[in-house]
């Protein structure tokens, strides 16, 4: 079952209103306040999943299944280091690592092609 303590702080935490946490997750403003308050028992599993995603803390957290409230850091490729994305706010967070991976093999092609149109460009390469 939900904790609605823990669901209450991370929201409090993040900084969001009800009514933007709900913008961003597409859970209605009157759903997550009735999860919070512990009005809604049963919370369907991809709304937990969301809620935590965007609230930076791992769905086992909210559940009470973990104590450890942090989710795994997202590790980012030194190909993404100096690249700005603009992605909910201009941040990798809102990304699993699946699509930051996915981001860097395609900066990796990107720049394979590029350096091989140079090289044909430049008669290096036949």
């Amino acid at each position: 079952m939900l904790q609605t303590e823990r669901l209450r702080v991370a929201i409090k935490e993040s900084g969001y209103t009800y009514e933007k946490l709900g913008e961003l997750t597409g859970i209605a403003k009157s759903s997550i306040q009735r999860y919070a308050t512990g009005v809604t028992q049963r919370i369907p599993v991809d709304a937990v999943e969301t809620l935590a995603h965007y609230l930076g803390v791992s769905a086992a957290y909210l559940m009470g299944w973990d104590d450890n409230e942090t989710k795994d850091e997202l590790v980012i490729p030194d190909v993404l280091k100096d690249v700005k994305v603009a992605f909910h706010g201009g941040a990798f967070e809102d990304l699993t690592q699946d699509d930051i991976d996915r981001l860097a093999d395609y900066a990796e092609l990107i720049k394979k092609q590029r350096k091989e149109k140079m090289e044909r460009e430049n008669g290096t390469k036949k």
